[in-house]
């Protein structure tokens, strides 16, 4: 049985993210869930809050609540998680998070902004002067992910914001889906890992354009790294 081990940027567990994964990776992988904010108390929750200068991340804490938090003050505890699942014999680390925190370790450490990038670059491939719609968790993440998608290739993607913790806001929701089919998007990027394949199913239908999934994108690609792994063990014995 392999072993796979996920670090999200909030607290374990994550069943919102872990159960849909766990149905594309099949009932022999064995999964541990850690996060980079587990056993702390609220207040030094608080300390991790993002500045106005900083990148933020959004999450969701074990009691439902959402949580903003600083890329930066975050990555060290990110990195001890991923050193933690490593030395117990994790073979496999995903994080749960699109940001690029570039950690590292003597296992394999998948980061989906890694495949997400590889899907959408495989869209773009085939269809010239693509029109991107990126779906991302707050407002304040507009900007940055905007610019990144832009030194992506993308010219003028549009970003807008709605949250996977408050998906059921059909009202906000709707806005978005307005904003999208005036620009005329072709392909719909949901950059969290809060977004499951529900929601983008719900996009889907929607608008009626193909969808791509950070969560699910991460999936297929841990699936295909054990997938590979397997073939490599059975050549060996």
């Amino acid at each position: 049985m392999s072993t796979v081990g996920t670090v999200t940027i909030g607290q374990s567990p994550r069943p919102d993210v872990i159960e849909p994964m766990r149905s594309v990776w099949g009932k022999y992988v064995e999964v541990r869930q850690l996060g980079a904010l587990d056993g702390l108390a609220a207040d030094e929750i608080g300390r991790l809050k993002p500045e106005p200068a900083e990148k933020a991340l959004v999450t969701r804490l074990r009691d439902g609540s959402v949580v903003k938090l600083s890329q930066r003050r975050i990555k060290g505890l990110m990195q001890k998680r991923v050193d933690e699942l490593a030395s117990q014999g994790c073979g496999i680390v995903v994080v749960l998070c699109t940001a690029d925190f570039n950690l590292s370790a003597d296992v394999d450490v998948l980061h989906p902004r890694d495949a997400l990038d590889c899907v959408v670059g495989a869209a773009a491939f085939a269809e010239s002067e693509l029109q991107l719609g990126v779906v991302v968790p707050d407002e304040s993440q507009i900007r940055d992910l905007g610019d990144f998608w832009v030194g992506q290739g993308y010219r003028s993607p549009a970003v807008r914001a709605h949250s996977p913790y408050r998906f059921d806001d059909h009202e906000s929701l709707e806005r978005v889906m307005r904003v999208y089919q005036k620009r005329t998007v072709d392909l719909v990027v949901l950059d969290c890992m809060g977004y499951t394949p529900s929601h983008a199913l719900a996009v889907q239908r929607r608008l009626r354009i193909p969808v791509v999934c950070a969560q699910a994108a991460a999936a297929q690609f841990t699936r295909l790294l054990l997938a590979m792994r397997e073939n490599v063990q059975d050549t060996v014995n």
